[in-house]
């Protein structure tokens, strides 16, 4: 999390997904390579590894222009397109359960069982209307979505709804 008077900027950390696939198939590759003495080979994963290590994806606000975008990180060259934040009437933070579905088979195939979980995610939204929002960022505690909505409440020189009280009131710095 990157802050200054003209823009915010939440480090959403590294792409995992890329991440985890390019890893994996880097030291498969490896095994073979090294068993058979072909050292030379063995820099093509390695600089794979280093290169997803390298990549970073993030959220970007900037006040000044009151625009945003969604982007990524590579070797600290950014990559994204910006895009207009429209006027908005508030900063808004919204919880919502979200319930996951394990699904395991024990037995016959037509017999699964297994297990839900559910957790609570705290959106931060812009809003001008109901049909007229953007959602900006998700968090997974109340406190940390709470410190980033009056961050941008302030740089966006608007009110922070805290829509995750009964009945929803209007957060004083």
């Amino acid at each position: 999390m990157k802050t200054n008077k003209n823009s915010y900027i939440n480090n959403d950390g590294l792409s995992f997904p890329g991440i985890l696939i390019f890893v994996v198939l880097a030291l498969i590759s490896l095994i073979p390579l090294i068993s058979f003495g072909h050292y030379l080979e063995t820099l093509i994963p390695v600089a794979i590894i280093i290169l997803s290590f390298s990549s970073f994806r993030y959220t970007e606000v900037n006040f000044e222009t009151r625009k945003y975008r969604e982007a990524y990180s590579f070797f600290g060259k950014r990559f994204g397109e910006w895009k207009k934040i429209i006027d908005i009437n508030y900063v808004s933070i919204v919880g919502k359960n979200v319930r996951t579905q394990h699904q395991r088979t024990l037995g016959p195939i037509n017999n699964p069982t297994g297990t839900s979980e559910s957790y609570g995610v705290y959106e931060i939204r812009l809003f001008k209307s109901i049909s007229q929002r953007i959602i900006l960022y998700n968090f997974s505690t109340h406190k940390k979505a709470l410190k980033v909505g009056k961050i941008l409440a302030k740089g966006l020189e608007t009110k922070l709804l805290d829509a995750t009280k009964v009945p929803p009131v209007f957060v004083d710095e």
